[in-house]
C-alpha cells in the first residue's frame, strides 16, 4: 500500500510543469478519494463489527501477516486503493487508470490470500472506493483545478531543471547523426 500511495504522489511530479496538470488533478483527486473512503469506512465498522476470517474460522485459516483487530468489513486497504484507482481513471485517462485499477485488484486479491478479509470484504471496500471517487469528482471537481494551481507554485519550481534536463537530453538525441 505504501508503494500505492507513493506512485499516486509521483503523478504528480511525472506532470509537466506548466498550465496543463490532468496527472496534477487525477494525483489530488485520488488522494482525496482515498481519505473520503477511509472516513466512510470507519463509520461502516462502527455499526457493523464483522470478525475477521482468522477469527471467525480459525482452523480453516492460514494467516501469513500480521493479524489486526480491527472489523474486516470493509477492507481499509481495498477502499483506499480502489478510491485512488477509480479516481485516477476518471481523470487521467484509460492507460493510466488501468494501470491503478491492476494495482488496486492485486492489493485486495493479496488481502484475501493473506486470510484477512472474505473477497466480499474486499468487494465492499471497491464499492466504496468507487462512491468516494464519484463523490469526489462530482461535489469538489470544480475545487481540485485551483488547488492543483495553488500547490504548483511550490512543486514546479522544484521538477522543472529535471524536466529542462531531459527536454536537452531528447534534443541532443534527436540531433545525433544517424550512422
Amino acid at each position: 500500500m505504501p508503494l500505492f500511495a507513493a506512485a499516486t504522489i509521483g503523478l504528480w511530479f511525472l506532470d509537466r510543469p506548466g498550465p496543463w496538470y490532468r496527472w496534477k488533478v487525477a494525483s489530488l483527486a485520488g488522494m482525496t478519494a482515498a481519505g473520503l473512503g477511509l472516513l466512510l469506512s470507519q463509520a461502516i465498522t462502527h455499526v457493523w463489527q464483522r470478525p475477521r476470517p482468522y477469527v471467525a474460522h480459525p482452523r480453516d485459516t492460514i494467516l501469513l501477516v500480521a493479524p489486526s483487530n480491527e472489523p474486516s468489513f470493509p477492507s481499509d486497504h481495498a477502499v483506499a486503493a480502489f478510491a485512488i484507482a477509480f479516481a485516477i481513471a476518471l481523470v487521467g485517462g484509460r492507460r493510466m487508470g488501468a494501470l491503478f485499477l491492476a494495482g488496486a485488484s492485486v492489493i485486495g486479491l493479496t488481502r484475501i490470500l493473506a486470510g484477512l478479509h472474505y473477497p466480499g470484504d474486499v468487494l465492499g471496500g471497491a464499492a466504496i472506493g468507487f462512491l468516494s471517487a464519484a463523490l469526489v469528482l462530482w461535489l469538489g471537481g470544480d475545487y481540485l483545478a485551483p488547488v492543483v494551481r495553488l500547490v504548483s507554485r511550490v512543486s514546479d519550481p522544484l521538477v522543472t531543471p529535471v524536466w529542462r534536463a531531459l527536454d536537452r537530453a531528447k534534443e541532443r538525441r534527436r540531433r545525433r547523426p544517424v550512422t
